[in-house]
């Protein structure tokens, strides 16, 4: 009974020494300040902002003046870390020159933060070397820059607001960012922040594990790795991506090189790829160039033109398509709708399936070995037929031609006709090949 006693009384005791620590604890002591700081700049002054930890809005204003705004709320137990935090900050200066302003929003060398029984305590050393305790420490902060100056920020575990601004490096880190109105070349380097822009002009990215969407902006440039990234509308824009996700609703002259990428396009003008292990879907296309893909897959909607240079085991499908011409192909598939006037290709076991050649057809030209070609011709539709292939297959209505060559014998084959009403100009389908079926 007495063993029990003593437990009681010694969980009393360590209850009430909760108590009175919390209660310790939430017996604080504030500071709530905001400062200002105001520079003079020229043309050839050069910004620069290091942020760590602090929201941050940054716009444009008019002369030739810097101000840099910091707001502080602090608490602490002991009455004397406030009074050291604000007579630091009461004398807090940065590195000025007429050349460059160099701002922090980091006010500590080092910081140690703890929590226990929901309340943080941080143990801090100021810049200036006194040592402080707190319990809450916040800080968020306004820049306004001339438009003449350039500025260099640099920022990780931030919300920044960037409005306005001209030129511009930033390299981010963990940060939420929202852009408006960024009208000058400029430059982001960002790991795992995600961004947000409304209009911009000449933005260069460099991407890692990012999101990023935009509307209307010009995006000159995209560097990137596991992201995903959205835009609305840009015109001239050069893409390097590896295991990415893009969504454009309308580009100008895109230029695409990626790995292991998904990309998702409305309109696009001209596009020219380098693409390995990639996936395109595009609505519609005025001019593509490949110059090498491999084991990707390309679905297109609607394309005028088509050249492609050197096409691996990829997978090509298309609803309408005006010309298409394939320098080389290995293992490859085509699938096409509609084709409307000129196909050429050199392949090397590849599949081709055209489910509608329309009246306004010209020409279908195939060198192909180890290859299978299906061609859907209307009835309506006039078209010369010359084949000849080593162990060749052609199947086809032989009623619904005019035949004028037809040799099928030790391994050759070799078939001339027409079809329809003859003139000089009779769209041509042209088969070369070795080990191949032609199926019409």
């Amino acid at each position: 009974m007495k063993t029990k006693k003593i437990k009681y009384y010694y969980s009393i005791i360590v209850i009430l020494f909760i108590e009175g620590f919390v209660y310790s604890l939430s017996a604080q002591n504030e500071l709530d300040k905001t400062k200002v700081w105001k520079f003079k700049s020229s043309e050839l002054t050069e910004v620069i902002l290091n942020n760590y930890e602090c929201d941050v809005e940054i716009d444009i204003t008019g002369g030739n003046e810097v101000t840099f705004e910091m707001s502080v709320y602090a608490e602490s137990s002991d009455e004397k870390d406030i009074k050291k935090l604000q007579e630091f900050l009461d004398n807090l200066k940065f590195n000025v020159s007429e050349e460059r302003i160099e701002i922090s929003t980091q006010l500590w060398q080092k910081m140690n933060s703890t929590s226990f029984l929901n309340t943080s305590k941080s143990e801090v050393t100021l810049l200036n070397g006194e040592k402080i305790t707190l319990s809450e420490f916040e800080r968020e902060a306004t820049l306004k820059i001339p438009e003449s100056v350039f500025l260099k920020l640099e920022s990780k575990y931030s919300t920044l607001t960037l409005d306005n601004l001209h030129r511009f490096e930033l390299k981010s880190y963990n940060d939420k960012i929202y852009g408006n109105n960024l009208r000058q070349p400029a430059k982001i380097e960002a790991k795992y922040s995600k961004m947000e822009f409304e209009e911009t002009k000449n933005l260069s990215l460099d991407l890692y594990d990012c999101t990023f969407e935009a509307n209307n902006s010009e995006i000159t440039s995209i560097k990137s790795k596991y992201s995903d990234i959205e835009i609305e509308n840009t015109s001239t824009i050069s893409i390097d991506s590896y295991d990415d996700k893009f969504d454009f609703e309308k580009t100008g002259n895109i230029t695409i090189v990626s790995k292991y990428t998904d990309f998702s396009l409305g309109e696009c003008e001209n596009m020219t790829l380098d693409i390995y292990d990639s996936n395109f879907e595009i609505d519609e296309l005025k001019n593509l160039i490949i110059k090498e893909s491999k084991y990707s897959s390309l679905e297109f909607d609607q394309a005028n033109n088509i050249q492609l240079l050197l096409s691996y085991d990829d997978e090509i499908s298309a609803g309408i398509i005006n010309s298409i011409d394939i320098k080389e192909s290995k293992y490859s598939t085509y699938e096409i709708e509609t084709l409307k006037s000129v196909m050429t290709i050199n392949g090397y076991d590849d599949n081709i399936l055209i489910e509608d050649l329309e009246e306004s057809f010209k020409l279908f030209e195939a060198d192909i070995k180890y290859g299978k070609i299906v061609l859907d011709i209307s009835s309506e539709l006039s078209v010369e037929l010359d084949v000849k292939s080593k162990y060749g297959k052609l199947t086809f209505d032989k009623e619904e031609f005019d035949t004028q060559i037809h040799l099928n014998k030790d391994d050759e084959l070799e078939y001339k006709g027409y079809k329809g009403k003859k003139s000089d100009n009779l769209p041509l389908i042209k088969v070369r090949g070795y080990d191949m079926s032609l199926t019409l």
